[in-house]
């Protein structure tokens, strides 16, 4: 068994398709697949490596946006041009992350050709994923549209006037929707922390957390 064979089974979780989990494990395992498949080879080329992790995430992130969307009630088929528009932009903003990835990729293989990069593909592989979180929370939320959800969790390393101000108030899922206060969505520019380091997330009257970290 080849060293880019061993890696890939060390990450690898038995999943099977269907629920948000197993969604999740399979997107996870494809970014580490490309990104170990492009550090271990000889070529210096990320076209084939690249493209894979492309094609893995506009698939990852219909599924997950559809796996929320019926989880939170909704019927995929008579999803709105919003909803359809809203997963669609968050794949191309993605597509340019991917690019920016592989781009540093590039450099890291230059600077340290004989290093381990076990626990850069982890970390990179569970940020991605941790988006993928995200996505599927949006499609959720969406597909509940008219339950009541309460913002709450903890400030953890930081708060913000934002999560200050909405922390303890109670609105529709659609409520939080339209003003894209969705917690849990790394880099959302509605909250002034950007989602970063806080704790918070969207629960029900049951204590169930719809959103969030």
């Amino acid at each position: 068994m080849n060293l880019f064979k061993r890696l890939v089974d060390a990450f690898t979780h038995s999943f099977e398709a269907g629920d948000y989990y197993s969604i999740r494990s399979k997107y996870k395992y494809e970014i580490k697949n490309a990104i170990l498949e492009y550090l271990i080879s000889d070529s210096g080329s990320v076209a084939g490596p690249k493209n894979q992790m492309k094609q893995a995430m506009v698939e990852a992130f219909g599924n997950a946006f559809d796996s929320g969307y019926v989880d939170g009630g909704g019927d995929v088929n008579e999803m709105n041009s919003s909803a359809q528009s809203w997963i669609a932009s968050k794949q191309q903003t993605e597509l340019g992350f991917i690019d920016q990835l592989f781009e540093r990729l590039k450099e890291l293989k230059k600077e340290e050709p004989d290093e381990d990069n076990t626990s850069e593909v982890e970390d990179r592989s569970e940020g991605y994923a941790n988006t993928l979180d995200g996505v599927y929370a949006e499609g959720k939320l969406r597909g509940a549209k008219n339950i009541m959800l309460t913002f709450g969790g903890d400030d953890g390393q930081e708060s913000c006037p934002t999560c200050s101000k909405w922390k303890g108030k109670r609105h529709s899922a659609s409520f939080w929707v339209k003003r894209g206060l969705i917690p849990g969505q790394d880099g959302n520019v509605n909250f002034e922390c950007r989602g970063y380091n806080c704790k918070h997330y969207l629960y029900d009257d049951k204590g169930e957390i719809w959103a969030g970290h």
